[in-house]
Order: structure tokens, then C-alpha cells, then sequence
């Protein structure tokens, strides 16, 4: 009996653990596959780049680096931005297992009838008001960032006049219409 109930908390564990891993990779893969995409811009093919001088090399590696630059300074606002919110994560998965343990004992009592099942269970309510708080969320950190993001840029240390301004400005609007999905797949987990 204790190797069947070992092996039940171990499935229960990967239950709860492999969901949490996913919403906190998101951000993380998402900043990698930016990454991957953005340092291949102006890089020279490799027939090309044989044509070309060390100098005419230079520069277009050179100009792919600025676009690689600004996706940095982006990505460390994101990762501000995004982890201010993991609360919510912590908060729902709490609630959550909270209201399924009472219904497991409720259960355990012989008390079926006191069980909501369905759309209308507790736990069922908990995230979806979880969901959608962190949709919310996520509409104010894109507004935020599209009315601040020029602010944001400076705290990096990237001036509107500077070469890395517009790239990073583009990035930045950009991405930050993802913060809706981002930010409900960490509070989903």
C-alpha cells in the first residue's frame, strides 16, 4: 500500500510540477527564439561574405549587432515586467489545491452531495478568475509599455538619440502585445 501511494505523490507531483515549469519557461523561450530570429538579421551569407572585404564584413556584422543590442536592454524589461506578476501564480496554485483538498476530504466524509462538481467547483472558479485577472494584467503592462516604453528605454541606458533607440523601440511595441498570453500562461500553471 505505501508503494501505491508513493507513486501516487509522485504523479500527483509532476502534475503540479510539470504545468509550473511550462508557465516559467515561457518568458525564458520566448527571449531565447527572439534572440535566435534577431542575431540572424544583416548577418552575411556565408557565399557573400567571401565576396566582400574585411571592412564591408565588418560593417554588416557590425549592424546585426544592433538589433541584437537592443533585444537585450527589451528583454530585461520584459523579465521585470513579467516576474512583478508571479504572485499570482504562487496565490492560484495555493487556492487551488486548497479547495481540491477540501473537496477530497469532503469526499472522505461521505458528504458527495456537499461536492460541487464542474464549471461551478471552487477550484474551477479560482482559476478562472486567476485567468482572467492576469489577462487584465497583462492589457496594463502593454499599455504601460506603450505609453512608457521610451521611459523604460532610458532606465536601460538607451537614449532616443542613440543608434540602438529605434530598434529597440520597435522591439519593445512589439512585444509587448504579448503580455496578455504571457502573463495568463504563468498564472495558469
Amino acid at each position: 500500500d505505501s508503494e501505491n501511494n508513493n507513486h501516487d505523490w509522485t504523479s500527483q507531483t509532476l502534475a503540479i510540477a510539470l504545468p509550473a515549469l511550462a508557465g516559467m519557461m515561457t518568458d525564458p523561450l520566448l527571449s531565447m527564439v527572439d534572440t535566435l530570429f534577431v542575431g540572424r538579421l544583416g548577418a552575411p551569407s556565408s557565399s557573400s561574405s567571401s565576396k566582400l572585404g574585411s571592412t564591408t564584413t565588418a560593417a554588416a556584422v557590425a549592424a546585426s549587432s544592433i538589433p541584437l543590442a537592443a533585444l537585450g536592454a527589451c528583454t530585461s524589461i520584459f523579465h521585470l515586467a513579467f516576474h512583478c506578476f508571479r504572485a499570482t501564480t504562487v496565490s492560484t496554485s495555493s487556492l487551488v489545491a486548497g479547495a481540491l483538498v477540501r473537496d477530497e476530504q469532503t469526499k472522505e466524509n461521505g458528504n458527495d452531495d456537499d461536492i460541487i462538481l464542474g464549471a461551478d467547483s471552487e477550484a474551477v472558479l479560482i482559476a478562472q478568475t486567476s485567468i482572467q485577472q492576469a489577462l487584465i494584467t497583462g492589457a496594463l503592462i502593454t499599455a504601460f509599455l506603450l505609453a512608457f516604453g521610451p521611459r523604460c528605454l532610458f532606465a536601460m541606458g538607451i537614449s532616443k538619440g542613440g543608434q540602438l533607440y529605434p530598434s529597440a523601440l520597435t522591439y519593445l511595441n512589439h512585444r509587448s502585445l504579448a503580455a496578455p498570453a504571457a502573463v495568463m500562461m504563468s498564472a495558469s500553471e
